[in-house]
Formats: structure tokens, sequence, C-alpha cells
């Protein structure tokens, strides 16, 4: 028995990216030579939401049985940002735990 709840596509779409987010952010080398602090971050982002768009472009051009919704990039675009978001939070706080 599958339960339909309202907003679940959206709201597993934004879990997704937001796991997806967090794993890029957390995989890539530091930018030593990027001399604003927040790049990665846009990076990431940025890589996330252009990754999302691309698999909902293909479904709706390149299949008959799925088709590419705005509202689910705009729900891996929201997901992304907070996977940014609470990387920069953890790792705010790290630093401010460590400097005590």
């Amino acid at each position: 028995m599958q339960i339909d709840l309202p907003g679940r596509d959206k709201t597993l779409h934004g879990l997704m990216y937001l796991v997806l987010a967090i794993a890029w952010l957390l995989s890539i080398p530091k930018m030593s030579n990027v001399k604003s602090p927040i790049a990665p971050y846009i990076f990431v982002c940025a890589l996330v939401t252009l990754y999302g768009a691309l698999l909902e472009l293909l479904q709706h051009y390149c299949t008959h049985t799925r088709s590419g919704d705005l509202m689910d990039i705009l729900a891996d675009f929201l997901g992304a940002i907070l996977g940014v978001a609470l990387v920069a939070l953890y790792k705010s706080l790290r630093h401010y735990h460590l400097s005590k």
C-alpha cells in the first residue's frame, strides 16, 4: 500500500539534492587559489542545480514515459541551497568550537 502525500515528489527531490550538494561540497579539495570563501558553495550549488535541470530536460526530450518539470528543478535548487547552507553552518560552528 502506497501513501500519496501532497508534495512528496518535491520533498524527495529536495532531500536528494540536499544530500548531493553536501556530498559534493565535502568531497572537493580546498580551493586554495580561490580568493572568495563562498566560491565553493556557489560552485556546488550551481553544479547541483544544473545537474538536476539537465536530468529534467533529458526526461522531457528523451523519454516517452517521463516528463520534465520546472517545479522539480526548483525543488532541486532549494535542496542544493539548504545542503550548502548546512555545510557552511557546520564548518562555521566547527571553526568557532576549535578556536575556543
